[in-house]
């Protein structure tokens, strides 16, 4: 055993004992002391944390060696105390940093394909009202009779003879607008229908009218 606390303290900071055996070391000469009959000071002078503190020597004293140096496990240092702590918590600052940097990066795209598919749409509504305000201006004429044959509830032979008419004399151009238009196949629907009625009614002028429109339909 140990003949002071200040020889168990510089065993244990040498190295020689490690922190359980200088805790019950310590633990033992301190109860030593109290139980002592020859005490070297009384021990009502003292604080119970007095008893465990190791004491210095003068030179200890100006050398700057504080108690922690005694009681901290052998060979740690103040850098290996702080270190750790340090290093966990740059690293924990560093996944915070990132995580925010991609979070905004990740909101940032968003913000941009909405922008962007909010832009395109309504680029594509405002091509749509001038591509419908140019053809409702610039719609050629057997294009408006044959919405107004589809809107009758009955065709007559002038209504047909009409329509071939200005078939006759459309262009070219006039007639892709016509083929083009999305009312165009009911309207041949419609031509068949009333060829099939004019067939059953063996209205024999009704049937030639409507084959030559149908004839310069598909021309």
């Amino acid at each position: 055993m140990s003949r002071s606390l200040y020889e168990l303290c510089c065993r244990y900071s040498n190295g020689e004992i490690d922190t359980r055996e200088y805790r019950r070391l310590r633990r033992r000469f301190i109860d030593n002391l109290v139980n002592s009959s020859d005490q070297t000071q009384p021990a009502t002078d003292m604080s119970g944390e007095e008893f465990t503190r190791p004491h210095f020597s003068p030179a200890e004293a100006q050398s700057g060696v504080s108690i922690n140096d005694h009681l901290k496990p052998p060979g740690a240092t103040a850098h290996d105390q702080t270190g750790p702590v340090i290093t966990l918590r740059s690293r924990a600052t560093g996944k915070l940093i990132i995580q925010a940097v991609c979070l905004l990066l990740v909101a940032g795209g968003l913000l941009w394909v909405l922008n962007t598919r909010g832009n395109q749409d309504e680029q594509a509504g405002q091509g749509n009202s001038v591509t419908t305000a140019v053809t409702s201006v610039t719609s050629p004429p057997v294009l408006n009779h044959m919405h107004a044959l589809l809107d009758l509830d009955k065709w007559s032979i002038a209504d047909v003879d009409g329509c071939y008419a200005l078939l006759l004399k459309s262009s070219a151009a006039d007639k892709s607008v016509l083929r083009s238009d999305d009312r165009y196949h009911q309207f041949l629907d419609t031509v068949h229908i009333y060829q099939a009625l004019a067939e059953a009614d063996q209205n024999e002028v009704m049937i030639a009218r409507l084959a030559l429109l149908e004839r310069a339909l598909r021309d």
